[in-house]
């Protein structure tokens, strides 16, 4: 329990748990018990991200990922970034808001959202909390970082579904309110 986190992530937990149980069932046996094949290793998926940075549709996308695009910090930014005349104005990365929705309410929006067809929990609430920072800031443009499980496949055959390891990717997302509705952004989510 120590390692999580630190070291592999949720799924490497039950690659770990499986095999240990397929160990455990099999110790009796008079064969030794065997394991699903070995995967593409940490050092594998590594240099393929890196050769997929350097992909021309990835190089395009620099100024997005440092932060130059539109939704940036660039734009017209929060409420609390709009001090009065001659004060300093707080560093954007630092900005935090936090709202939470009691539980019966949370209940009936994943409800409602998994009711509509073609737009996922993740994408309602992404446009949720569009709608909600527009409201607030008085800008439709948001950046987020979402957060992924890592373990896509990257091209040249990478498979690293039974590699233990940490694999979390986070990359930027920008949601854009301007041209549409709550439904148009999750939408494009």
């Amino acid at each position: 329990l120590v390692a999580h986190h630190l070291v592999v992530d949720a799924h490497s937990w039950t690659i770990l748990l499986d095999d240990l149980s397929a160990l455990v069932a099999g110790a009796g046996d008079r064969d030794a018990p065997t394991l699903p094949r070995k995967t593409s290793s940490v050092i594998a998926w590594a240099e393929g991200l890196v050769a997929a940075a350097e992909e021309a549709d990835v190089v395009g996308l620099r100024k997005v990922w440092a932060g130059e695009g539109p939704g940036s910090s660039t734009e017209a930014g929060a409420p609390v970034d709009r001090s009065t005349a001659g004060a300093a104005r707080p560093d954007p990365a630092t900005w935090s808001r936090r709202v939470e929705w009691p539980d019966v309410e949370s209940s009936e929006f994943m409800d409602t959202v998994s009711a509509r067809e073609g737009v996922s929990p993740q994408q309602a609430i992404l446009a949720v909390v569009t709608t909600g920072w527009s409201r607030w800031s008085g800008t439709a443009l948001l950046q987020v970082d979402v957060e992924g499980h890592g373990r896509d496949v990257l091209s040249g055959g990478l498979d690293v579904s039974r590699t233990v390891g940490w694999f979390t990717t986070v990359f930027p997302l920008f949601l854009d309110l301007r041209s549409g509705s709550v439904h148009d952004a999750a939408a494009a989510a």
